[in-house]
């Protein structure tokens, strides 16, 4: 729960200051710069364990839409150097928070920090 709430008040500190309000759409006017190939085995949608309101879903196209509070957040992911990116739309600053990762299986833990927070592959 300590960590849902940390991950929480990281994720909403970065949506409030690059002015990620409610769900953003993905519009065409922004440059992909993840050309790259994703990690076919981070498609899916993950599941905060012990949270079944928290999620995060990376799609194939290189979007990722994330659920901790309120709406759903639209933005890009990619994997660089062995960590998982988060990429906002130019329209919303276009900042960028790359994250350690673990991948086992169907468990993927983010890292932020020392703190460690587990997803579960929706199944669904």
């Amino acid at each position: 729960m300590y960590s849902k709430l940390i991950f929480t008040a990281l994720l909403f500190s970065f949506c409030s200051v690059y002015g990620i309000e409610g769900t953003t759409k993905i519009t065409s006017n922004f440059s992909l710069a993840f050309h790259q190939d994703n990690p076919k085995k981070l498609v899916g949608k993950w599941i905060m364990d012990g949270d079944e309101e928290t999620y995060i879903e990376l799609k194939s196209d290189g979007t990722v839409v994330e659920k901790s509070i309120g709406e759903p957040l639209e933005r890009f992911w990619s994997v660089k150097d062995d960590k998982l990116c988060l990429k906002a739309t130019l329209e919303n600053g276009g900042t960028e928070m790359c994250l350690d990762f673990v991948l086992k299986e169907d468990a993927l833990t983010l890292v932020m920090d020392d703190m460690k927070l587990p997803y579960t592959r929706f199944k669904g």
